[in-house]
């Protein structure tokens, strides 16, 4: 495998500085803790603001809490890179991080190298992307001007020190962008499986949450009899597994999730009265995905469940930008890197950021597929080479690659 670029990426400075800001900024021994809105991602976003400072850069944070470090002239569209520096519960050390810490070092190398851009350089890194109260991508989806602020959720964002205004606000930065291309971990096995060691995203797909009540009838249960029962369970159950029988009958790559449940009573001596549900579709052909909601609800219709449907969200697909897939493809190809295109399960800022830019997301492998979890690892040798597919990426762009 050839070296990917003579523009120098140094992998001891990405691995120290994730380490560091991992052990800096960490709520549990378990994993790495650095939650959305928490004490430890502001911390980790007020780290990274001084690094940016130490290099010199042009550097600002929004009301939101994004974070902006800027090389090269300021009144001219950049090319932006970025991810984020939050993590689940027990989380990771790469997801995330890993295209923050990654963009950081392109804007050392830009320096370092006295390289000479058409365009300018921009590392943002996003506030509150995993899952929280106020939706995941909450400082990407700000910037882009996707938030649907209503009362419930301004209720929801006093809770966390902001207001309408300063999600407002985050809009004014939204006109300042060419591009926006983003590295991440795959979080799936694909990539290891195939022996390949860039993944080029084609799309996101789109996501469908419909929270699902069932509801039966409270009964004792060593005196009611089978056929007597109406057991809200057993019609969730029911509904499950249809749902996991016909979901390929809709899209091969869909996939349906029933992640979250509760049961109540939850008694071992009671016939169950309740359960509320969320079922989670995701896939990049949103009629496809609408057509298997229709298909479970008829279902649970037919079937005759005493139960009642609420779409909690409703995220379209995206697809992303072809040239720049192309771009990343003739680097791969020049420096006999083995990559694939493949679809995105996972949603990601750069979902957020393609409804106002032309924008890319590329993809290492990640060990045996995990990830959301304190076990979550790509090889040094791995973050490298897509450290150099990036850093090419960017510069290819910068010199109007597309």
């Amino acid at each position: 495998m050839n070296n990917v670029s003579s523009h120098g990426i140094c992998i001891e400075r990405i691995q120290a500085d994730l380490e560091e800001m991992a052990q800096l900024f960490n709520s549990d021994s378990i994993g790495y803790n650095r939650i959305a809105f928490s004490k430890e991602e502001d911390g980790a976003l007020e780290w990274l603001r001084k690094k940016l400072e130490d290099l010199n850069v042009t550097v600002k944070q929004d009301a939101v809490g994004n974070i902006f470090g800027r090389i090269g002239s300021i009144n001219e569209p950049s090319i932006a890179i970025g991810s984020h520096l939050d993590t689940v519960i027990h989380g990771g050390l790469f997801d995330g991080a890993l295209g923050v810490v990654t963009g950081i070092e392109i804007l050392r190398v830009i320096q370092e190298k006295n390289i000479q851009l058409e365009s300018p350089v921009e590392l943002i890194a996003f506030r509150a992307e995993e899952a929280n109260p106020l939706g995941g991508t909450f400082g990407s989806r700000a910037l882009v001007g996707q938030l649907n602020i209503t009362p419930e959720v301004e209720d929801k964002l006093s809770l966390v020190g902001l207001t309408k205004e300063d999600c407002l606000s985050s809009l004014q930065n939204r006109h300042l962008y060419k591009q926006f291309i983003e590295l991440h971990i795959e979080q799936g096995a694909v990539l290891e499986e195939n022996q390949q060691k860039i993944g080029i995203a084609t799309g996101i797909a789109g996501i469908l949450r419909i929270e699902s009540i069932f509801k039966g009838e409270a009964r004792h249960a060593g005196t009611t009899p089978m056929n007597q029962r109406k057991d809200a369970l057993i019609d969730a159950a029911k509904f499950i597994l249809f749902a996991e029988k016909t979901v390929a009958d809709f899209d091969s790559q869909m996939v349906v999730t029933i992640g979250e449940l509760e049961l109540q009573p939850n008694l071992a001596s009671v016939v169950p009265d309740f359960v509320k549900l969320t079922i989670e579709i995701r896939a990049m052909d949103w009629e496809k995905m609408k057509a298997f909601q229709k298909a479970l609800q008829l279902f649970a219709s037919n079937s005759k469940f005493n139960v009642s449907f609420k779409e909690t969200v409703e995220k379209h697909p995206n697809y992303l930008n072809a040239q720049i897939q192309e771009q990343i493809e003739k680097i791969c190809i020049e420096n006999q890197i083995p990559y694939r295109h493949m679809m995105s399960g996972a949603n990601h800022d750069c979902k957020s950021m393609a409804t106002i830019v032309p924008a890319a997301l590329l993809f290492i492998p990640s060990k045996d597929g995990i990830s959301h979890h304190p076990d979550e690892f790509s090889s040094w040798e791995d973050v490298e080479i897509g450290a150099q597919v990036f850093l090419e990426t960017v510069l290819q762009l910068t010199r109007g690659g597309i």
